[in-house]
Parts: structure tokens; C-alpha cells; sequence
């Protein structure tokens, strides 16, 4: 990861199959090509767990 533009940035080495928007929506680029609204979350093995919650997250005070 890594601070660009204020935001942090997932930098992958393969292409994850999949696109999130702005707007809290994210889409599979490739079969079965489901679709979703809300926060991702991703877990790099042996590295780090970070959560990216969506436009209408409420705050939760165990994060």
C-alpha cells in the first residue's frame, strides 16, 4: 500500500478481476460478472488486514 493523492493505494501484481467505484459499488470483470454495493474487505496473507467501507458505513468504535 501506499499514500497517493490523500488516499491509500492497493498496489497488486496480478489483475484482482474486479472494479470498485466511487460511488460504493464494485462489479467481478469476469465470469460469473456479480455486482455489489457496499465496504470490501481485503486480507494479504501474512501482511495486513485493511477494510474500505462504503459511502454509507456507519462508524463503528471497535475500528
Amino acid at each position: 500500500m501506499k499514500e497517493e493523492g490523500g488516499r491509500q493505494v492497493l498496489i497488486l501484481a496480478d489483475d484482482p478481476g474486479f472494479e470498485m467505484d466511487g460511488g460504493g459499488r464494485s462489479r467481478q470483470c469476469f465470469f460469473p460478472g456479480r455486482t455489489w454495493t457496499g465496504e470490501n474487505r481485503f486480507e494479504v496473507a501474512s501482511v495486513a488486514t485493511r477494510q474500505f467501507p462504503g459511502p454509507n458505513a456507519q462508524a463503528r468504535p471497535d475500528r
